[in-house]
């Protein structure tokens, strides 16, 4: 975290899922994004999925084809080796107020285990009773054709056993069934943008999303000791107090108003305004 930035504290842990088929761009835009988080102040952990655990191992022997298991098998795999990361990481991080973002989560294995026949439903049920729902899903949607691509130029042991075109096509087919709920946003990651440009798609979706989670009891706190200590200061530097005034007006002001208007607010008009009480406490 930069020394500049002020470390922000959040009303509860908030748990974002970066998910999509094989290839999509999921590790790389949950570095970018934990980067963006860490640099705005904000309490953050990334976490991947498989883990790196005992079940965790079993799931990439299955995927490199070294090992065999049905597809009843391979998801009581998942589900074993989620209710270890659920328990060890991530309730622990959200009930220490950080946000837990996510490279894979059950949504995945709705989406491949579902592509293997199995039923959707019940794969989701399975999951929720061990798994938190996330706050926020956002699924980067990608042709097979292009993740096959990117598979195949990276990856130096090329494909694995989940990645052929008709099983990737079935898993982004359940994966965009997911856009109608509240939780998701569907960000298009075909190839046309750089990796830096989906990037910045991702956190123009996150950025206003967390910012309705931030405590500002603790900006707001530092701030009007700030502008006392300013106000005590003969000649008084009347552009400092005016930025923190600003700051402060963005902060408490129930219409969530870059800056104060008196003449049309209601709230300061009627002495209810809080920025306004503090103020006159100054």
């Amino acid at each position: 975290m930069p020394n500049h930035v002020e470390p922000k504290i959040l009303q509860k842990g908030l748990l974002i899922v970066i998910d999509g088929i094989d290839g999509a761009g999921k590790t790389t835009q949950t570095n970018f994004l934990v980067e963006k988080l860490q640099n705005e102040g904000y309490p953050v952990i990334s976490l991947h999925e498989p883990t790196d655990g005992t079940y965790g191992q079993i799931i990439r022997q299955i995927a490199k084809g070294s090992r065999k298991a049905s597809a009843e098998e391979e998801l009581d795999f998942f589900l074993h080796d989620r209710h270890d990361d659920v328990t060890i990481n991530i309730n622990p991080a959200l009930k220490a107020g950080k946000i837990v973002v996510m490279d894979r989560y059950y949504f995945s294995s709705i989406a491949y285990q579902g592509a293997r026949g199995l039923n959707l439903d019940n794969i989701e049920q399975k999951n929720l009773e061990i798994a938190p729902e996330p706050d926020l899903l956002i699924i980067l949607d990608v042709k097979p054709t292009v993740s096959l691509m990117r598979i195949w130029r990276d990856r130096i042991e090329g494909p694995n056993e989940f990645e052929n075109n008709e099983r990737l096509e079935k898993a982004r087919e359940i994966f965009n069934s997911f856009q109608n709920r509240s939780y998701t946003r569907i960000v298009d990651g075909n190839g046309q943008l750089s990796p830096e440009n989906v990037s910045e798609n991702i956190w123009n979706v996150v950025k206003p999303f967390i910012t309705n989670f931030v405590d500002i009891t603790f900006e707001t706190e530092k701030l009007w000791g700030l502008l006392k200590q300013k106000l005590t200061i003969s000649p008084i530097d009347k552009e400092d107090v005016a930025m923190i005034e600003n700051r402060l007006t963005q902060l408490l002001c129930p219409k969530n108003k870059e800056s104060c208007e008196p003449t049309e607010c209601s709230f300061k008009l009627s002495n209810t305004c809080e920025f306004i009480k503090h103020r006159q406490e100054c």
